[in-house]
């Protein structure tokens, strides 16, 4: 028969040892579960940033004339559950995004080789000798022009933050150190019957420079201009792009997948920092190359939605 001494203590081993067990639980709980959810609210960010510009981007792309669009980006991942006991259990941390509209990011340059004269002091036109003249159709010989880049940084909490970029059309990942391209911009080149067609619906984003963050989501509102297109006259010789970017390898891939093996694309830079050329040339002797170029002007203002 136990003695009551004896019960005591026992009764007092047994509640130590559910302490304890808690107490380890709750340990491993924050160690372990916690981090595992605070990483799947990173991705969860991530894959909400990458939809929000993936919509930004089909307006982009839409006819210009229904006039101002607006879209919203998710800047963090949803509140996580409540935390448990009174907050012993930890909840993870959320990570703040960053949307920001960034002018020089990117620069594009297109020309063209014909044949025709050049008037002095003309910054469009540079003449190649033997009757051949380089045409530029965006840019010029001293300078390309800035298509605008607009940004939103996700993630950062548990993982590391990946920056999700639309320019010229394009969506591309920036990790830093590299880069990669998730939609291609709207540019197509093909060929057909000896000859070859380079069409790009090129849309320019222009605005203030401007960064938010701090709540919810960020607001873009995109006003287009008119459409100018450009190009589309008789065929020429070849067609060069041209673009100077901080996503190297995103574009060295998609220009590289969009042109094939109707030119070459090369890259030079340092790190994602750099230039990517893309050459078309003419199938034949004779001018074989028609370029369609179709430029949209967005003034962007940014905004930011504390709530929700």
């Amino acid at each position: 028969m136990m003695r009551p001494d004896d019960e005591a203590v026992s009764t007092v081993v047994g509640a130590i040892l559910v302490l304890a067990a808690l107490g380890l639980g709750i340990v491993y709980v924050n160690a372990y579960h916690v981090p595992s959810q605070g990483e799947a609210l990173d991705v969860q960010a991530r894959e909400a940033a990458q939809a929000g510009l993936a919509s930004a981007r089909g307006t982009l792309l839409a006819d210009p004339s229904g006039g101002a669009r607006s879209f919203e980006v998710p800047l963090r991942a949803p509140e996580p559950s409540p935390p448990l006991l009174s907050g012993v259990v930890l909840s993870p941390a959320l990570g703040q995004g960053t949307l920001s509209l960034n002018l020089s990011r990117t620069n594009v340059t297109i020309s063209h080789v014909t044949r025709g004269s050049v008037t002095p002091g003309d910054p469009m036109r540079t003449s190649l000798g033997g009757g051949f003249v380089r045409v530029y159709d965006l840019g010029n010989a001293s300078a390309g022009f800035d298509v605008g880049s607009l940004g939103v940084q996700a993630g950062g909490a548990y993982l590391a933050p990946v920056t999700y970029r639309l320019e010229a059309g394009a969506l591309l990942a920036d990790r830093g150190a590299s880069s990669g391209a998730l939609q291609p911009p709207a540019l197509a080149v093909t060929s057909s019957g000896g000859a070859t067609r380079v069409a790009w619906r090129l849309p320019v984003l222009a605005g203030a420079p401007t960064q938010v963050s701090g709540g919810a989501a960020g607001l873009a509102t995109l006003t287009p201009g008119p459409l100018v297109a450009r190009g589309g006259g008789e065929a020429v010789y070849n067609v060069t792009i041209v673009v100077k970017t901080d996503a190297l390898q995103a574009w060295n891939q998609t220009l590289g997948d969009l042109v094939g093996s109707r030119g070459t694309v090369t890259a030079s830079g340092s790190g994602d920092s750099g230039t990517v050329t893309a050459f078309i040339p003419s199938p034949g002797a004779a001018p074989g190359v028609q370029l369609d170029l179709s430029l949209v002007r967005f003034d962007t203002s940014l905004a930011v939605r504390s709530a929700g």
